[in-house]
């Protein structure tokens, strides 16, 4: 009987053995990971408002170039219907 509960300790730092090494070789690459995934969810919120900043921009660019052009086009306009007037006599 005396036999068995020294197997038993040798069985359980086996046990205790094994676990540790599978968890010492699990844990750190785990919070590795882990630190990966956040980094890069920081980083694409980060991204996300740049984009976003620069969509909003870029659609006040396009609104104040389509608003040149319209006042050039519009500028053109009254340009030729002036000179039309006045090439036609209609006074």
């Amino acid at each position: 009987m005396g036999y068995f509960p020294a197997s038993l300790v040798v069985l359980e730092w086996a046990v205790s053995l094994v676990l540790a090494l599978i968890v010492g070789a699990f844990l750190p690459a785990y919070f590795k990971k882990k630190g990966e995934n956040l980094a890069t969810k920081e980083d694409f919120s980060e991204l996300k408002a740049q984009t976003a900043a620069l969509a909003q921009t870029t659609k006040e660019i396009e609104s104040k170039i389509d608003d040149q052009v319209w006042n050039r086009q519009r500028h053109w306009e009254l340009k030729r219907d002036a000179l039309l007037e006045g090439c036609t006599g209609d006074e």
